[in-house]
């Protein structure tokens, strides 16, 4: 207008501007809404995820209990191996055998098996205890969980390689 621009330019610009004050109230809107409905659904959402944590308790509770006596089992057997070793070595092997080396190997390796598990029975105890007071749960992962179910399973074969190799070379 300052300008003196044509009086039908004038009137289309305020009309546009207009509609674009419009649609920028419609937007505005629309963005309160949605921002509105995310937040209904990240309540429901977290009301969901508090459900099921509830619902899984008692299974989880009870995959638990089974790590446990996995735990257990794995324990008794190791420490039951370390004593079938040390008297197997004894008698079936000639006085002096070879590849001793092999055998501490065999023997360290059930020693940390019972220690594992019997560590990995204090922690599982305490996931019990956490998950029915909490709902939560920390599954026991990683290098740590892993060579508790194997060092017996290592010491084992291990034997048996020393076993082997007296028997081959004795």
């Amino acid at each position: 207008m300052d300008e003196g621009g044509a009086p039908e330019e004038i009137a289309a610009l305020e009309k546009r501007l207009e509609e674009y004050t419009k649609e920028a109230a419609n937007l505005a809107e629309e963005y309160r809404v949605a921002a509105e409905e995310e937040r209904r659904a990240q309540e429901e959402l977290a009301y969901a995820s508090g459900e099921y944590a509830e619902a899984t308790v008692e299974p989880r509770v009870e995959a638990m209990k089974l790590w446990f006596e996995e735990h257990k089992l794995r324990a008794t057997l190791s420490s039951a191996s370390i004593v079938g070793i040390a008297a197997t070595s004894g008698i079936l092997l000639p006085d002096h055998p070879s590849y001793v080396a092999v055998l501490v190997v065999a023997f360290i390796c059930l020693f940390v098996s019972t220690f594992l598990s019997l560590s990995a029975m204090k922690k599982t105890s305490g996931y019990v205890e956490e998950t029915l007071l909490t709902g939560a749960v920390a599954e026991p992962r990683g290098l740590l969980a892993w060579l508790t179910r194997h060092t017996f399973t290592i010491g084992l074969i291990v034997f048996s390689v020393f076993v082997i190799l007296n028997l081959v070379t004795g």
